[in-house]
């Protein structure tokens, strides 16, 4: 009975595909009809030309709708799944420094957004952390402007626009008619550059944090110039937080809006594969006395899909992130979870056991964070896997079968056309940080965490490494991370706002101030456009970066008693008509310090710096610095005294 009803559900399912795929190619003939067509129709090419452009045209639109539809998910080890068989809602929202300006867009099927949303902005970014739904969301919009006739979508993945070979990075109109001429071609540079002129377009840079650091310069030059060029052309990129992206001026920076709690759950249902495992598994949340904890992990997409799969293979709910995906991997290798009611270990056609191909795991990633890619040709994954078999003393394991592991048996990688890369970015950098923390020894560790938080551009690059990293080995990170950054903000703390006049001000918007005049340089500009006020800073310390990453781990070092009237102080600010570039200081002649707006201005400035963690509280510090150097003096007694 369970066979002829399986039967059943497959035939159904292949009608409604069959006819989806019909709707969807009457949508693509009205996309090209509406938007295409009348442009090539001026052309006056001959008849058989124009039919093999629309052929081959209207061809890529359908590649790419497909392509689209599915993702991969770990959940699903690898398996592709339908788009909107997994698609929650997400919102994204203006990341404005006023918090007034809380603009958001719902991504759903509501049939204006791609009208409302790329009429008021044209060129936008979504700028956001890693799982967030970022490339979900590019599939998405493509999916719907596909189905809605319009804007004409074109997907650029950033990390390709370097070729496989060592050719130079591919010209951005050079890689648009590659992608164009998806058949027999027919379609010329010239052709292209009069539809982006002419036509609605929507360009999607998905990725631009994928890139190489050393073709990050020349890709941006490129696309850059690309986009001078097309003014006319609607653009969408994406990206996890990176200071190159501040180049893209003209860009409005969105982020994504955290996931509800009753989103985070239905996403739960929405991967639950007809099992009762996502009922028990909502609610053993809601009554976890841990819910506060669990709160950072639901928020995010791809966390919520790995705390789905970490329970069904454990039974139990892990409070820490790498816990998830350490869960994940063994999950993966062992081939079983609690659903099937028993184990079953496919055999590794590479003959490791879960330690070893953990540690050629951790040796991968790590190749490949220091490289920057995760995304290779065979040829280029066979060299690096050869390499990470010497480090680890594996060279007798033949390189293609550890891939072949990688790709079906524990399907941390997929393939991409004839691309290979990481499931997830996150995984690659997940492993990087154990091996750091496994695999190298302890001064060989400790430059290793100094040189790569060495500057901001490094920090922002390896954030979401050095979040894996705190929850593996919080006592070095305290010690090596954020030791010099309490001791330098110690040191300079007492140094400013020391004149006798500040004793009259509030406290708590004096010690705000302060805080902020460590660790930031800045300045207010009135925009003579509109008159509006903005704000411009420079961080005078470079590690302070490194603070945001702590933000979220209950480290009590901030400011947390801000002024009940902090929101209402804000907009006072308004009637200022003279000032164009005040600096910030603590020069008692400064009109920024004066009675009417030195509180008005401590107001907007905690405002602003709070949420990227600039708020040290002096006295906390203080505490937290002398915990962390009785942790050492105790290491050294251990020490000796073993």
């Amino acid at each position: 009975m369970e066979d002829v009803t399986n039967e059943a559900l497959k035939y159904g399912q292949s009608i409604a595909d069959a006819g989806v795929k019909m709707i969807c190619a009457l949508a693509i003939k009205d996309l090209y009809k509406n938007n295409i067509s009348p442009i090539i129709d001026s052309w006056n090419l001959k008849k058989v030309d124009s039919d093999i452009l629309e052929y081959n045209l209207q061809e890529y639109f359908q590649a790419s709708y497909d392509h689209n539809s599915y993702v991969n998910t770990i959940v699903f080890k690898g398996q592709p799944k339908k788009l909107d068989e997994l698609y929650i809602p997400l919102t994204i929202e203006k990341n404005s420094m006023d918090y007034k300006d809380n603009e958001a867009y719902i991504i759903n099927e509501d049939k204006n957004l791609l009208l409302k949303l790329f009429t008021n902005y044209p060129r936008l970014m979504i700028v956001d952390s890693a799982g967030m739904g970022k490339s979900t969301i590019v599939k998405y919009l493509i999916l719907k402007a596909t189905q809605e006739g319009g804007p004409i979508p074109i997907n650029i993945e950033m990390r390709k626009l370097k070729p496989e070979t060592e050719k130079p990075v591919i010209d951005i109109i050079d890689f648009i008619g590659g992608e164009l001429n998806l058949l027999s071609g027919g379609i010329t540079k010239k052709q292209i550059i009069e539809l982006l002129k002419d036509g609605n377009f929507l360009i999607l840079f998905d990725g631009y944090d994928e890139i190489t650091e050393e073709l990050k310069a020349e890709i941006t030059e490129k696309v850059q110039k690309f986009i001078k060029n097309t003014p006319n052309t609607k653009y969408l990129l994406t990206s996890r937080d990176e200071s190159a992206l501040d180049s893209f001026v003209g860009f409005q920076r969105f982020k994504i809006k955290p996931m509800k709690i009753e989103e985070a759950y239905d996403l739960i249902k929405k991967y639950d594969m007809n099992s009762d495992y996502s009922r028990i598994l909502i609610e053993k949340i809601k009554e976890d006395k841990n819910i506060e904890i669990l709160k950072e992990f639901l928020i995010n997409p791809l966390l919520i899909s790995l705390l789905y799969k970490t329970f069904v293979y454990e039974g139990e709910i892990p409070y820490k992130k790498t816990e998830f995906y350490n869960t994940v991997v063994h999950a993966l290798f062992n081939d079983h979870d609690q659903t099937k009611g028993g184990a079953y270990k496919h055999p590794k056609k590479s003959g490791l056991e879960i330690c070893g191909f953990k540690k050629i795991l951790r040796a991968l990633g790590w190749k490949t964070l220091v490289d920057g890619k995760i995304e290779f040709s065979f040829d280029e994954l066979t060299k690096i896997v050869e390499t990470v078999a010497v480090m680890t003393f594996s060279e007798n394991i033949k390189a293609s079968f550890i891939i072949d592991d990688l790709l079906h048996n524990v399907p941390l990688f997929c393939k991409d056309g004839n691309s290979y890369k990481w499931i997830h970015k996150s995984f690659m950098e997940y492993f990087a940080a154990c091996y750091i923390y496994c695999d190298c020894e302890t001064e060989v560790k400790l430059n290793i965490l100094k040189k790569m938080s060495s500057n901001n551009i490094r920090i922002n690059r390896y954030e979401n490494f050095f979040d894996f990293y705190y929850d593996l080995d919080d006592s070095t990170f305290r010690s090596v991370l954020i030791l010099p950054i309490l001791d330098e903000f110690i040191k300079k703390y007492p140094e400013v706002y020391k004149d006798e006049y500040f004793k009259e001000k509030n406290d708590v918007y004096l010690k705000c101030r302060k805080s902020m005049d460590v660790f930031a340089s800045v300045e207010i500009i009135k925009q003579e456009k509109d008159g509006n006020l903005t704000y411009k800073h420079h961080n005078s310390f470079e590690m302070s970066e490194l603070l945001k990453l702590v933000i979220n781990k209950k480290v009590d070092i901030f400011i947390d008693d801000f002024p009940n009237d902090i929101y209402s102080t804000y907009g006072h600010l308004v009637n200022l008509e003279d000032w164009m570039n005040l600096k910030v200081n603590d020069d008692i002649t400064n009109i920024a310090n004066s009675g009417e707006y030195f509180e008005s201005i401590a107001a907007n400035l905690i405002i602003i710096y709070r949420r990227y963690g600039f708020l040290l509280d002096f006295e906390k510090c203080k505490r937290f610095r002398g915990k962390i150097y009785d942790e050492i003096d105790m290491k050294k007694v251990d020490c000796l005294e073993f």
